[in-house]
């Protein structure tokens, strides 16, 4: 094929990967792991392209050895670098419907590690190709050791779309397989014939078959979760607003209002920050800072202890802030160690919230020495039940964190949040 067509070819393919990039970032206003692995196959293949194109310009030149002798590296580093980004871009879409082992990430990644690693000893061996006295390109008899690499990587993306078969339709499927194949095709006809440009310009439409199956399917199951999560948010605040309570709280106001009217004063602002503390969290898409969650936690306790006064004591030992949780996490466990432990228990109690930090994880720990409860029968409100179970799948889907909850009858309950540091 002549260099002229190649490199245009490979120039049309240049502004395609620039195209899916202008759509792929205007479509979305915010970027999660997913799509920062999507536009990084878009760059690396980029990258590819031109080290193509220049390897055609610079070969035949004798005057441009080095130069295609770099560039040829760089295409083939390319390559595998591309191949181990889409394995981690693969995962990370998994891991939407189920969580992918840690293993089967390091195994892929791991490869094309090491057929990068391949790659670069060519540096020193000058065994894949050389560069004759004329500029051209010679593939040597040890090449085919890094163009199988192509086939192992495939192999690996065939095992992964059987492995989890049934979290793909027939759509994703063959677009993960779409990826490996096309390139895996490709490198395989380079091999027997000269001058041609098949790898790259067929990982581009590979990619643009990503991009119009798997991406747009990913952009609808994050929109699906992040609905389900503001309803979670929304029940939550239902659930937290109390009649009771709101009842009970203004009830005490207005009897403060008689007799230490600064109190009252207080207990008015108190009360109207819990409100729109509540009503906020509905507009909270991500975790705050658990600072923040301690003063709305702060605030609806002042309102509990100027109901309770002396039958409710409450203690804090807060090793450190410097976490993120979800909206109304720690409040809800708070609020049934207060209604559903103290406040059954004749002479009151004391409500303990501490924090502390291990190499792993943030722990929050919410311990009352009320009644307790049997944890394998069914709680008597299901209000609280609800709070607990809510509280409970945000932290799991906003942090991969999770919640427990221990009782024993007479003695007390302890609920510990656990949020991991990555």
């Amino acid at each position: 094929m002549d260099a002229g067509i190649n490199i245009a070819l490979e120039a049309l393919c240049i502004v395609i990967c620039l195209l899916i990039m202008f759509f792929f970032l205007l479509e979305r206003g915010k970027t999660t792991r997913i799509d920062k692995y999507f536009v990084a196959m878009l760059t690396i293949n980029i990258v590819a392209l031109v080290s193509d194109m220049s390897s055609f310009t610079f070969e035949g030149n004798p005057n441009a050895i080095q130069m295609l002798y770099i560039v040829k590296m760089l295409s083939y580093l390319a390559g595998y670098m591309l191949f181990g980004i889409y394995i981690e871009y693969i995962t990370e879409y998994l891991s939407i419907s189920r969580p992918v082992p840690k293993i089967v990430r390091y195994v892929g990644t791991g490869l094309a590690f090491v057929f990068q690693v391949l790659v670069f000893l060519q540096l020193f061996t000058h065994y894949l190709f050389t560069v004759d006295e004329n500029g051209y390109y010679v593939r040597n008899n040890q090449t085919w050791i890094c163009e199988s690499g192509t086939m192992v990587l495939f192999l690996f993306l065939l095992f992964l779309s059987v492995k989890y078969r049934k979290y793909l339709d027939a759509g994703i499927t063959v677009s993960l397989l779409t990826f490996a194949l096309l390139p895996t095709a490709a490198a395989v006809a380079q091999i027997f014939t000269r001058n041609t440009a098949f790898v790259f310009v067929f990982t581009t439409l590979s990619l643009l078959v990503v991009y119009s199956t798997i991406h747009k399917e990913t952009v609808k199951r994050l929109q699906s979760t992040e609905t389900e999560l503001a309803a979670a948010r929304l029940s939550l605040v239902m659930s937290q607003i109390r009649p009771h309570f709101m009842y009970n709280s203004l009830t005490a106001i207005a009897q403060l209002c008689t007799i230490d009217p600064k109190r009252a004063q207080q207990a008015t602002i108190d009360f109207s920050n819990y409100l729109r503390g509540n009503l906020d969290s509905v507009n909270y898409t991500r975790p705050i800072p658990f600072a923040q969650e301690l003063k709305h936690l702060k605030t609806y306790l002042a309102l509990e202890l100027m109901r309770f006064e002396d039958s409710l004591n409450v203690e804090y030992d807060i090793a450190t802030e410097d976490f993120l949780v979800p909206a109304l996490s720690v409040q809800p466990l708070v609020e049934n160690a207060v209604k559903h432990g103290i406040c059954k228990r004749r002479d009151g109690g004391t409500v303990k919230i501490s924090t502390r930090e291990t190499e792993d994880a943030f722990i929050v720990e919410v311990r009352d020495d009320g009644v307790g409860f049997d944890v394998n029968e069914p709680l008597s409100d299901e209000r609280s039940h609800i709070g607990v179970s809510n509280v409970r799948s945000r932290v799991e889907s906003m942090m991969g964190g999770s919640l427990t909850v221990e009782s024993e009858v007479g003695v007390g309950t302890v609920s510990t949040l656990t949020v991991p540091k990555k």
